[in-house]
C-alpha cells in the first residue's frame, strides 16, 4: 500500500479544523482568446513535531479556477471548474501520506482584509478526492505558448499564526499554534491571446 493510499484510507470521516489569524496585512479550455478575470483565495500552514505532537502536518486550501489533469494512462480528459481544494500532508508514526480533496466553498472563509481565515472541513469518502492533479487556470494561461502575457494580479496577503485539530478513525492530532501560516486573496486579470491545446494538460 502506498503512502497516499494509507492516507486515503485513514482520512475517511476526518474532521479538519484550522484557524489562521494574520498579524499584519500587506498589499501584495479552455477559455478562448479574450479578457477574463477570476477571484482566488489561499491559505497555508504547517506544524512541525513538538512536545505536544510528534506528527508533522501541512494544510493548504485554495479557491480558484482549476484544470484537473488526468494521467494519459487513465485515458481521461482534462476538466476545468471553479473549486475549493484542500491539500493535506501528514507524517507520523501511525499515519503518513498526502492527498487533495474537493470541499465546499463555505468550508473556507477569509475575513475582511485577510485579517483572519478559517477552515472547517469534513471528508466523508474517497469520492471527495480531486479528480486529477490540479493546476490553476491562471498558471496555464501564463505559462503555455500562445497563452498571452503573465496575468495581472491584485492581491492582499498576510503572515500569521494558526491552530489546528485533525480527527480521523483511530487518531486525533491537535498541534500547538504555529507562526508558519499565510493567507491571501485577490483577483487575477488575464488577456488570453490563444487557446492552449488540451494535449498540454495530460502527463
Amino acid at each position: 500500500m502506498t503512502r497516499a493510499q494509507r492516507l486515503t484510507v485513514t482520512v475517511i470521516g476526518a474532521l479538519i479544523v484550522c484557524a489562521i489569524t494574520s498579524s499584519a496585512a500587506f498589499a501584495a479550455g479552455f477559455l478562448g482568446p479574450g479578457h477574463t478575470s477570476s477571484d482566488f483565495a489561499d491559505a497555508n500552514a504547517f506544524w512541525n513535531p513538538d512536545p505536544n505532537s510528534s506528527t508533522f502536518v501541512e494544510l493548504s486550501v485554495s479557491r480558484n479556477d482549476f484544470v484537473f489533469r488526468p494521467t494519459r494512462k487513465s485515458g481521461g480528459t482534462s476538466v476545468m471548474q471553479h473549486a475549493t481544494l484542500l491539500f493535506i500532508t501528514i507524517e507520523g508514526s501511525t499515519v503518513s501520506g498526502s492527498d487533495c480533496f474537493l470541499i465546499p466553498d463555505s468550508d473556507f472563509v477569509v475575513g475582511s482584509g485577510v485579517q483572519s481565515a478559517s477552515l472547517h472541513a469534513t471528508i466523508l469518502s474517497a469520492a471527495d478526492r480531486c479528480p486529477g492533479p490540479p493546476q490553476s487556470l491562471t498558471d496555464i494561461a501564463a505559462g503555455k505558448p500562445g497563452g498571452g502575457p503573465p496575468p495581472v494580479i491584485n492581491a492582499t496577503s498576510a503572515r500569521g499564526t494558526a491552530t489546528s485539530s485533525i480527527s480521523m478513525p483511530g487518531i486525533t492530532v491537535t498541534s500547538s499554534p504555529t507562526d508558519q501560516a499565510s493567507v491571501d486573496q485577490g483577483r487575477t486579470v488575464s488577456d488570453i491571446q490563444g487557446v492552449p491545446s488540451p494535449l498540454c494538460f495530460g502527463f
